[in-house]
């Protein structure tokens, strides 16, 4: 059965998520049509013009494997129901955690453990916004170049209906993790078309680092060769790719 939650009004699907954790159903999807305080990576703002777009979180009580992986769950799960709603369009992970269309993010994943009051994880929390029926002039709000579903598309999208295949995917991608972590990892690693790519990482507080993107580990590290041949390991966390050729 499906466990669709539709709230008319939040600050945060992820924070409703994470506070009303004991009373949701195990793997419910919450999503909202008006969220005033959505937030990215690094508590970065994201942008969420009422109604037009996906703001969602899904509840994951029961974890059955690596907490790191439900990153895993929620970029391919995107990954494939965008593919579904727009087969004639080029979508692609960028490592950590966003979809693109092109060379234009459309999606982004906020993955969230959840804490009992002796720091054991109860669960984890899946945050996914996707641009759906953004306009263009909206888009210019976001200060790196987006896109939206609409404006790939030149159709009206409905919300309701794409957190439907979300869910979908989203159920399929966790019993997958669970049955076969190292195929669902290599498919992963896969859809993340900067393996292989020259790219350019600003590493906060340091510097700036241009090299290849050699490989991306099960854990989440990228491994980068630097014009010198030096190796770097990068953490999600500490990073935020500026450019790179596509």
């Amino acid at each position: 059965m499906e466990q669709i939650i539709t709230l008319e009004k939040v600050d945060s699907t992820n924070k409703y998520a994470s506070t009303n954790f004991d009373s949701l159903p195990d793997k419910a999807l919450i999503i909202s049509k008006i969220q005033t305080a959505g937030r990215g990576r690094r508590q970065t703002p994201w942008v969420s013009p009422d109604h037009v777009n996906l703001y969602a979180s899904y509840v994951l009580k029961t974890v059955n494997f690596n907490v790191s992986m439900s990153s895993w769950v929620g970029g391919l799960a995107t990954l494939y129901a965008l593919r579904e709603l727009a087969p004639q369009k080029e979508f692609w992970i960028k490592w950590p955690n966003d979809t693109f269309c092109g060379n234009k993010k459309i999606s982004g994943v906020l993955c969230e453990t959840v804490s009992d009051v002796n720091n054991k994880i109860k669960g984890i929390v899946i945050g996914i916004g996707i641009n759906i029926n953004m306009t263009s002039e909206e888009l210019k709000k976001i200060e790196k170049p987006a896109t939206s579903l609409i404006v790939e598309t030149g159709k009206e999208v409905s919300v309701i209906e794409t957190a439907k295949i979300l869910f979908k995917h989203l159920d399929t991608f966790t019993v997958e993790t669970i049955k076969n972590y190292e195929s669902l990892y290599n498919l992963w690693k896969k859809e993340n078309k900067i393996v292989g790519k020259k790219v350019t990482i600003e590493v906060i507080g340091k510097e700036i680092l241009t090299g290849k993107v050699v490989d991306i580990k099960p854990s989440g590290e990228l491994y980068v060769v630097d014009e010198a041949g030096a190796f770097h390991t990068i953490y999600s966390g500490d990073v935020t790719i500026k450019s790179f050729i596509y």
